[in-house]
């Protein structure tokens, strides 16, 4: 069952990066989304605020997956290709 758990871990972690690739941005809301309409219940949570958060598991995964080339834009619940422009570190305002 475990090693069961951690492959839908990877791969909702490709997925989210493959939607990066494909879009250029992935809301938190959007990758609730797609994890849901996946049966992939078991990776999703309630944050202390009440909204479903994408297991601590699955943003482990992905940000292995992407590195340093997708940043997390805080205020806009997204993540995101990296710009040049953009400060160091994985998280945004």
């Amino acid at each position: 069952m475990a090693a069961e758990y951690e492959e839908h871990v990877w791969e909702a972690a490709e997925l989210m990066a493959l939607i990066i690739d494909e879009d250029g941005t992935l809301t938190q809301k959007r990758a609730v989304g797609e994890l849901r309409t996946r049966d992939a219940d078991e990776l999703i949570y309630r944050n202390r605020n009440g909204h479903p958060a994408i297991s601590k598991g699955v943003l482990a995964a992905f940000r292995e997956l992407t590195d340093d080339s997708v940043i997390w834009e805080r205020g806009k619940r997204r993540w995101r290709r990296r710009s040049p422009s953009d400060p160091e570190g994985r998280q945004q305002r």
